[in-house]
């Protein structure tokens, strides 16, 4: 027994660093922050992140398509673009396929994209694109899952809209790509919790996220949005009520159902954020590192944003996503984002090949 035992212990030694090496190493996140409202100018990120310790790596912001292709503002763009990458960060648009008119959001119909009616403002907007030159992340059409945004279709036709969202985002995929080149990422980005209708809530069997998934070959990277609202939707005024919940609790049977469909494709928590209350949010905070480790989440964007509640995330909080990486060997994520984009371009030339 005195023999067996060291020989047993040498054993499950072995093999528990056999598992170790097998084991995919933890994931240390970037992080970067939403801003609300365009353009964007260097005088307004000085403001938004005087009080941060370091800067953001990514921040984004939300773009909506002119009234018509010929109105585009290409100067706002590219000056927007401009002055996040002069700050140092990399630019996350969120470029949403709807008119601004008052205070209404008019979906522009799939098909008239899809049909090329659009392709004006694509050719313009690529060429923005184009002029940038530095890698940036291109959140098209997001939250496609929720009936909040049915993008493409009238919300009484959603349950018929899938299929031409994929048309959709292959489309304007093809016309930017074909001009702007090899600097965009392109993210793919459901909503955590799919609902059909809001008034009720409701979901439907029909709404996974792989109907609406465009293919892999149109996709670089897979992104995730989800809140936690605490208990502020519980007072009678709105129709979903809510609980405080964890990252866990909100991300994690969507974070399965999103990697099914690239495996090989970097995930991202691409907006986020939890109601202010005080020690609790510090705790979430942490608890949403701990799921980005061990989940192998490549970065996380919080919506730093007064709006509906405000969710701003203060400066002493925003430091502990930085304090993780002092002993993590991180690359810029401009780097970063830039071997993303080239490993994917030999992997669609490597494939055009085989099919050849």
């Amino acid at each position: 027994m005195r023999i067996l035992l060291p020989a047993l212990v040498i054993l499950l030694l072995s093999a528990w660093l056999a598992f170790r090496m097998m084991r995919p190493p933890e994931t240390v996140p970037y992080f970067g922050a939403h801003l609300e409202g365009f353009p964007i100018d260097s005088a307004r990120l000085q403001n938004e992140f005087s009080g941060w310790a370091k800067k953001p790596d990514f921040i984004g912001f939300f773009q909506q398509w002119p009234a018509m292709p010929d109105l585009f503002d290409a100067g706002a763009t590219l000056a927007s673009l401009e002055s996040i990458g002069a700050y140092g960060a990399v630019p996350v648009v969120t470029l949403e396929p709807m008119i601004i008119d008052g205070d209404r959001e008019v979906v522009i119909p799939a098909q008239e994209i899809i049909e090329g009616r659009w392709d004006q403002y694509l050719t313009a907007y690529a060429t923005v694109l184009r002029q940038f030159g530095k890698p940036l992340i291109l959140r098209f059409a997001h939250e496609m899952n929720i009936i909040r945004y049915h993008w493409g279709s009238t919300a009484e036709d959603y349950g018929q809209s899938p299929e031409l969202y994929r048309q959709m985002f292959r489309h304007v995929r093809q016309k930017i790509h074909a001009i702007a080149g090899e600097n965009i990422a392109w993210m793919f980005c459901p909503n955590h919790q799919p609902l059909t209708s809001l008034n009720p809530p409701q979901q439907a069997e029909w709404n996974s996220m792989r109907v609406w998934f465009p293919g892999r070959e149109y996709v670089d990277l897979l992104g995730i949005d989800g809140y936690n609202w605490g208990e502020t939707q519980s007072d009678g005024n709105n129709t979903v009520n809510s609980d405080w919940q964890t990252p866990w609790d909100i991300f994690a049977s969507s974070l399965e159902e999103l990697r099914a469909l690239a495996t090989d494709a970097p995930l991202l928590v691409a907006e986020t954020a939890a109601i202010q209350s005080g020690d609790k949010r510090t705790e979430w905070i942490e608890q949403l590192l701990q799921m980005a480790y061990s989940r192998h989440i490549s970065g996380l964007l919080w919506f730093q944003v007064n709006k509906e509640r405000d969710w701003r995330i203060r400066p002493e909080e925003a430091d502990k996503f930085y304090k993780i990486r002092e002993k993590a060997n991180l690359v810029e994520a401009s780097t970063w984002l830039q071997e993303i984009i080239a490993r994917r371009k030999t992997q669609l030339s490597d494939s055009s090949r085989d099919i050849e």
